[in-house]
């Protein structure tokens, strides 16, 4: 099974956007790794809380502790794990999209 990284890569470069199959294909594979996607935000999010949990006895109020923590890597890692979940969803919604219109284009074919 191919990586998601490489699948993106092939849909940007417009690999298979006219092939019911290699979209479907792709479709399967976003699916199946959601959960690990959803798994490495939740975690992401664990690291970011635990870390300002230590830092917030440095700061004054929870707004500056906030405002410090979004330089720290655990907020750049759980920024760019939710990211990457919102882009996943985006890319299952608009490949159900696509094989739809290929759907509809080979019924007006067909008759």
């Amino acid at each position: 099974m191919e990586s998601l990284n490489e699948i993106i890569k092939k849909l940007i470069a417009g690999e298979g956007l006219d092939d019911p199959n290699t979209l479907s294909n792709y479709l399967i594979s976003f699916t199946a790794r959601l959960y690990e996607i959803d798994k490495a935000v939740t975690e992401a999010e664990i690291a970011y809380a635990t870390k300002w949990e230590e830092e917030r006895s440095n700061y004054q109020s929870d707004k500056r502790c906030d405002m410090a923590m979004k330089k720290t890597q655990e907020w750049k890692e759980m920024e760019n794990k939710k990211s990457a979940a919102k882009m996943s969803l985006e890319l299952l919604r608009s490949l159900k999209r696509r094989l739809g219109v290929l759907e509809t284009q080979a019924k007006s074919n067909y008759y």
